[in-house]
């Protein structure tokens, strides 16, 4: 089995999935045991804020490469 990451998503990529891994304090988070996420001053949250950041979650990601991180 072979399960490819988030890294050679493309500027400005949408991913859906399952949230499976939020920071405790809510600075990253994983997608689909995939790939994480950072969340920092630029991150917008359309309904809520990073607190509500649950695992088990369905959600969208638009994601930006910056500095190495997504």
């Amino acid at each position: 089995v072979e399960i490819e990451g988030y890294d050679n998503l493309e500027n400005d990529s949408d991913v859906e999935g399952i949230v499976t891994w939020v920071a405790n304090d809510y600075s990253e988070f994983s997608l689909n045991y995939r790939g994480a996420f950072f969340v920092d001053n630029a991150t917008r949250f359309e309904d809520g804020s990073k607190m509500s950041l649950k695992q088990g979650q369905e959600v969208d990601v638009s994601s930006v490469l910056r500095n190495g991180k997504r």
